[in-house]
């Protein structure tokens, strides 16, 4: 056995290694999963957020509140309305980091509205929420709108194939943890102009 290792060295290695590093990736994940509890706190964001004059639907937090608000169409020259863009607005539901989309919808225009109005929106379910805008979450965690989920890792890049490679993803991180949100679906949700809004801390 000793004089076959020795003649045959350049090939146990390359059957060894990969599976070195595949079993010392498992155990570092697992213990940092272990040490590094899980997210506790729900959240707040938007995607297809562009901000500025562009958007109809406004997020503020005030007093722990979230405020939503419309700004009623403003025409263009040639056509078409300057603030046009509607984003989506979701809850992150925490440990499992699956999304809940809430339903934005525009309110009647009455006849005195005036161009770029703007009106509050209660949504029930959504409008008493206390929430926390400021940045981490009561448990440590802190929301990363754009993280490189496989940059850097040679591991999840091997096994998540090319198509994986570069890919960010929205996720909260602490302590060197990172929690990828996902989709209802189980896939990683991007996280293209994604605004974070804020932690649930309490359902009302």
């Amino acid at each position: 056995m000793k004089q076959f290792l020795k003649d045959n060295l350049a090939i146990v290695a390359a059957i060894a290694l990969p599976l070195i590093l595949v079993i010392g990736f498992v155990l570092s994940t697992s213990v940092i999963s272990k040490i590094v509890a899980d997210p506790q706190y729900d959240f707040l964001i938007t995607t297809n957020f562009y901000g500025g004059a562009n958007e109809a639907f406004y997020f503020d937090v005030v007093q722990n509140r979230l405020k939503i608000s419309y700004a009623y169409p403003i025409g263009i020259k040639g056509g078409g309305y300057q603030n046009s863009n509607i984003s989506r607005l979701w809850r992150v539901r925490s440990p499992a980091m699956t999304v809940e989309e809430i339903s934005l919808v525009p309110p009647a225009r009455g006849k005195d509205d005036e161009d770029g109005k703007r009106v509050p929106i209660d949504i029930q379910g959504v409008s008493d929420l206390h929430v926390v805008s400021t940045q981490p979450a009561p448990d440590g965690y802190v929301f990363q709108e754009s993280y490189d989920y496989y940059g850097g890792n040679l591991m999840r890049e091997i096994f998540s194939g090319s198509g994986g490679r570069n890919r960010h993803t929205c996720a909260v991180i602490k302590d060197g943890r990172a929690v990828p949100v996902k989709n209802l679906g189980g896939d990683s949700y991007n996280y293209y102009n994604t605004h974070f809004i804020g932690w649930i801390v309490k359902n009302q």
